[in-house]
């Protein structure tokens, strides 16, 4: 991970230098995720696609993040940003999740209520 300082004009601009552009990918548009709890913003190359934001709660255990993200592989439901939280330690915890789903066949509730029924989220919301 790079730290860089950058200065914001009058007018709320900021200049990336060439080098960070070329690293990320960044053209004439990109996409910014700002994270409100914690202050963060992630500046993502611009995806062209179906992007949302799903709010999974589930267990804290080892392994639960990885069973919910094998299982959006497999309904080609491709991961763009993700941020996990424990709520209270080995019980609960939240994860973030923007995803691009135009690959995704069927409904999206129906698919995330067969993984609540599964136990394998305890419960989403968009």
């Amino acid at each position: 991970m790079k730290k860089l300082k950058v200065e914001i004009d009058e007018k709320g601009r900021m200049v990336l230098p060439k080098q960070i552009r070329q690293e990320m990918n960044l053209k004439k548009e990109a996409t910014l995720i700002f994270n409100e709890n914690s202050k963060e913003t992630i500046i993502l190359p611009e995806f062209h696609g179906n992007f949302i934001k799903i709010e999974f709660t589930l267990e804290d255990k080892p392994g639960s993040l990885a069973k919910i993200a094998t299982e959006l592989a497999k309904k080609n439901i491709d991961l763009i940003s993700t941020e996990s939280q424990t709520l209270e330690q080995e019980h609960v915890a939240k994860w973030n999740v923007t995803c691009e789903t135009s690959k995704f066949q069927g409904d999206l509730k129906v698919f995330l209520n067969g993984l609540k029924r599964r136990k394998i989220i305890l419960n989403y919301k968009f």
